[in-house]
């Protein structure tokens, strides 16, 4: 995937995924590398956290 030109307006996340879908048909391991290079490591790291905080009160209420 290309870096966004200086003043662009980047495509929402769901576009980018849709795209990242559609590329995957050829099987898992290209579609989760389609899938992971249609986010920022930005995207990704918050991503990252609120599954891990969504988990740790998962296992609080349900422990």
């Amino acid at each position: 995937m290309s870096a966004p030109v200086a003043g662009s307006t980047p495509l929402p996340a769901s576009d980018r995924a849709g795209s990242a879908v559609r590329a995957g048909e050829t099987g898992s391991r290209e579609w989760l590398a389609a899938t992971m290079s249609a986010f920022t490591d930005d995207e990704l790291r918050r991503a990252g956290e609120l599954f891990r905080s969504l988990t740790r009160r998962a296992g609080a209420v349900g422990g």
